[in-house]
C-alpha cells in the first residue's frame, strides 16, 4: 500500500479506535509499526496537539519493550502499573479526544488537497 494511504489508514485506527476505547485499544489492535504511521502522519499534516497527546501516550509504553511477560500487545495493559493506566485512560485519553478535533480539517487539506 502507498505510503499516503498507510498514513490514511492509521490515521482512522487512530481517531476510531481512540474515540472508541481509547489509546491503548489503537496500540492493542493495530501494534507499534501502525502507531509510528499515525505518528509520522499527524507531523505530516501538522496536528501538533494530538501528535504531542499520542507521543506522551505511547513513550509510556517504553519501559515494557523487553518485559519477559510481554508476548502480545493484548498483555500491554495488565502491565502498565495503575498509575500509567490511569494516566494513560483517564488523563491522556480525553486530551486526545478534544486534540483530535484538528484532524478532519488538517487530513483533508493535507492528503486531498489538489494543487
Amino acid at each position: 500500500m502507498p505510503a499516503r494511504l498507510q498514513q490514511i489508514v492509521a490515521l482512522w485506527r487512530l481517531e476510531a479506535d481512540g474515540y472508541n476505547g481509547g489509546f491503548l485499544q489503537f496500540f492493542c489492535n493495530w501494534g507499534e509499526a501502525n502507531c509510528a504511521i499515525a505518528l509520522q502522519a499527524l507531523q505530516a499534516i501538522g496536528a501538533e496537539a494530538t501528535h504531542a497527546v499520542v507521543s506522551e501516550q505511547r513513550a509510556m509504553l517504553d519501559r515494557l519493550e523487553d518485559h519477559p511477560e510481554l508476548k502480545s500487545y493484548g498483555d500491554i495493559p495488565r502491565l502498565l502499573s495503575e498509575a500509567e493506566r490511569t494516566r494513560i485512560g483517564d488523563e491522556l485519553d480525553p486530551a486526545f479526544w478534544e486534540a483530535a478535533e484538528e484532524l478532519p480539517l488538517r487530513a483533508a487539506c493535507h492528503y486531498f488537497d489538489e494543487s
